[in-house]
């Protein structure tokens, strides 16, 4: 797959050139700008096997081709996600195999120099991140404190690359169920200002300390995060990922105003929550799947057992048959917030 350029750059210098994946990757470029993703995901494969098979062992280009190659899965259906989920070990395989025959030694050396240890660095991420995807939860932790401790080696420990391995890392076992393990790593996360995982790191906290019981330094967590993780977007009806996350993460606002007997305030909040409802339920299609059900109609209801008539001055529009208002969350949703709003939260449908 590729241009008639790359064609006969290839017949003049061979497969193993690293620059084939170069020109492999700017063809999958013109395909994504024209929004052919099934040809975009053709070449990006290609791209990809190209690099970790290239005579050029350290590309540096192999995180962004992986990357593009991963998001550009998501637009495509479930057969070609299980497809690129192998091949990105089947790449990783042979980078690994590559590196242990050109190295002899263990994929994180802690006496070669820098750029030997990146690299390992590098593999040793992308494995253990195709590992989360095909949910062996308890190898890619084993890989990720592996490559932490090789990092611990080069970077300190404000590094972004650190940073964004201890997010994983405390993933996995918010995943897992082991929150008390992930605190302290979401506490770090969520303290480097400017890093992409902070605002997130922030509301799984938040959710840890909700639990706990500690309802002001959540509040605290979460009024900070919401502005960067609240994008419902009305104009995709419900359906997209970013409207999906948002209603969860707007949920668990919601659920701390709760506890907090704030109950003007939650009634509020809930209104976008209802409306995003009542949406979905006009223009959800019936061959959608829905893996979690929001009772979002029962959840206000039972605001109104606790509160005062006060309370509802200006949310009149809510009271209006909320019982049967739900929101449905679909594959689209990400797992880890769907399962931190289900720790503590309101009524859920099974």
């Amino acid at each position: 797959m590729g241009t008639t350029l790359t064609a006969h750059y290839r017949s003049l210098n061979g497969d193993r050139d690293p620059k084939v994946a170069i020109l492999l990757f700017n063809t999958a470029q013109y395909w994504l700008d024209a929004r052919n993703f099934t040809v975009a995901q053709t070449c990006l494969v290609e791209c990809c096997r190209n690099a970790v098979a290239s005579d050029n062992k350290l590309n540096a280009n192999l995180i962004p081709f992986f990357e593009t190659l991963w998001e550009n899965t998501q637009q495509l259906g479930a057969y070609e996600i299980d497809r690129t989920k192998r091949v990105l070990l089947e790449c990783l395989e042979v980078l690994e195999t590559r590196l242990a025959e050109e190295y002899d030694t263990h994929p994180f050396p802690a006496t070669h120099s820098a750029d030997k240890n990146t690299i390992a660095i590098m593999n040793c991420i992308w494995k253990w991140k195709s590992m989360v995807a095909l949910g062996d939860l308890h190898a890619a932790a084993s890989m990720i404190a592996a490559a932490l401790a090789a990092m611990d080696l080069l970077l300190p420990d404000d590094h972004e690359d650190v940073v964004e391995t201890q997010w994983w890392l405390a993933r996995i076992h918010l995943l897992q169920g082991s929150l008390e393990v992930a605190k302290p790593l979401l506490e770090v996360c969520s303290q480097v200002n400017g890093h992409v995982r902070q605002a997130v790191a922030k509301y799984a906290l938040a959710c840890v300390l909700i639990r706990e019981r500690k309802l002001d330094a959540a509040d605290f967590l979460l009024a900070e995060c919401m502005p960067k993780l609240f994008t419902m977007d009305k104009t995709k009806k419900g359906a997209d990922a970013a409207s999906q996350n948002s209603a969860v993460v707007l949920n668990t606002f919601c659920y701390l105003r709760f506890l907090q007997r704030q109950y003007a305030e939650v009634m509020h909040l809930a209104k976008p929550l209802v409306e995003l409802g009542r949406i979905q339920a006009a223009s959800l299609s019936q061959d959608v799947h829905i893996k979690d059900w929001l009772n979002v109609g029962l959840n206000v209801n039972e605001v109104t057992l606790y509160s005062s008539v006060y309370d509802f001055d200006d949310n009149m529009d809510l009271m209006e048959k909320p019982l049967d208002v739900q929101i449905g969350f679909t594959e689209e949703v990400d797992p880890l917030f769907l399962m931190l709003a289900k720790i503590e939260s309101w009524i859920w449908k099974h």
